[in-house]
């Protein structure tokens, strides 16, 4: 137990020297918080961060089709959300149709 206490007691002390001397990430060296000046005001829930990030990353881009202004910007961006969602679901069967396995897998049952 002494053993167990000294040890808890080093770590701690070690810990408390190194937060005491060196800085990690300096938040205030990168000015007030201002929440008014961020780029958009839109902020994603974790479930639709990658679908967000597409739209924010794609150009404004627009063509006009058949007298229709098509915002390129947003559709693009979607279909690749799209072509990304259905790469996992497609997988299983993409791989038994190349390798000609169609036998059950019951990993488990070992």
């Amino acid at each position: 137990m002494a053993k167990a206490g000294g040890f808890f007691f080093l770590v701690f002390g070690i810990i408390a020297i190194i937060s005491a001397i060196a800085t990690i990430n300096p938040i205030w060296a990168l000015g007030p918080y201002r929440p008014d000046q961020v780029s958009t005001g839109a902020q994603p829930d974790w479930y639709m961060g990658f679908a967000e990030g597409l739209v924010r990353v794609m150009p404004g881009w627009e063509i006009v089709f058949w007298g229709h202004t098509l915002n390129l910007g947003v559709f693009i961006p979607l279909v690749l959300f799209g072509l990304v969602l259905s790469l996992p679901a497609v997988y299983p069967f993409l791989e038994s149709w190349i390798t000609g396995d169609k036998r059950e897998h019951h990993i488990l049952d070992r």
